[in-house]
């Protein structure tokens, strides 16, 4: 129910269902390879996270950063290209 005290209406409750969620992927890279991938919901622990494995790495061969993913629900389509 909305704030309101009517009834959503099934427009609305699919746009919830397939509004995209964020998750923040952390990966590292060692030596050129994907050695470490950790998934957050939010944003605060992957900063973190990401602070934690770039202190002391060696940048000349190594790296970590951060991506924002969106998440939807299974049943959503995928649009069209």
């Amino acid at each position: 129910m909305s704030t309101h005290g009517t009834k959503e209406s099934r427009r609305d409750k699919h746009a919830k269902r397939i509004a995209p969620r964020m998750v923040w992927v952390v990966v590292k890279v060692f030596r050129g390879f994907p050695d470490k991938v950790r998934v957050f919901r939010e944003e605060e622990p992957a900063q973190k996270q990401l602070a934690r494995w770039r202190k002391g790495m060696n940048f000349d061969y190594d790296d970590a950063d951060i991506f924002k993913v969106p998440i939807q629900d299974a049943l959503a389509k995928e649009p069209h290209r």
